[in-house]
């Protein structure tokens, strides 16, 4: 449906695409909450239990930001979502739904709202944004529902459970300079109630002899 970068990444979603269904793994009953400081600031870095492979690094741990994105380098407090890819967004990371948002933290104001949860396995690692708010500030009554969810081969899934209100969120990966990357949105439309969007490398192929 839509790439490529540089790389070979490309992406389609569950409602463009006959091949692919919606999906949503649960971990409501296993997850482990994940704690910030602030809301704009990424908590511990997590263990993801194997090896990840983005943009040709293997990565075995992330970050999770507050402001609905993922990522394997240094934390950013950047609330104010941009085009990507970009130097001035983080890097590297995958960006499920960048935006000013306001998940409980340690420093709460009377509008935080909403629970990040981490699980993994050998299968896949799952980063659920349960029913996080948005910054109230002309944002009234917003919260999202999404998860991210990593598999070992590579793949990514950005599942759209439930979205309410209004959101201008950049939707997208890029690389760990910020030369290369794929935006799949900037703004309202593509995220979407009960929508699965899937990131591939494409095609492995194989050596015969």
């Amino acid at each position: 449906t839509g790439g490529s970068d540089s790389f070979g990444n490309v992406w389609t979603d569950s409602n463009s695409n006959d091949d692919y269904d919606y999906s949503w793994v649960d971990i409501n009953d296993v997850g482990t909450l994940y704690n910030f400081s602030n809301n704009d600031q990424a908590g511990a870095s997590v263990s993801l239990g194997f090896d990840f492979s983005f943009y040709g690094e293997n990565y075995n741990s992330l970050i999770v930001n507050p402001n609905g994105w993922v990522g394997f380098g240094d934390d950013s407090d950047a609330w104010d979502n941009t085009n990507i890819p970009s130097t001035d967004a983080p890097r590297s990371a995958i960006f499920g739904l960048w935006d000013d948002l306001n998940p409980v933290n340690d420093n709460c104001n009377s509008y935080c709202s909403g629970n990040v949860y981490t699980h993994g396995n050998s299968e896949r690692f799952v980063v659920w944004f349960n029913e996080v708010a948005h910054w109230w500030t002309n944002f009234e009554d917003s919260y999202y529902d999404f998860q991210v969810v990593l598999y070992p081969n590579g793949d990514i899934d950005v599942n759209y459970n439930s979205l309410t209100g209004t959101h201008d969120a950049t939707i997208g990966i890029q690389n760990a300079s910020g030369m290369d990357g794929i935006q799949v949105s900037s703004g309202s439309g593509f995220a979407t109630n009960n929508k699965s969007l899937i990131i591939s490398t494409g095609l492995d192929w194989l050596d015969l002899s």
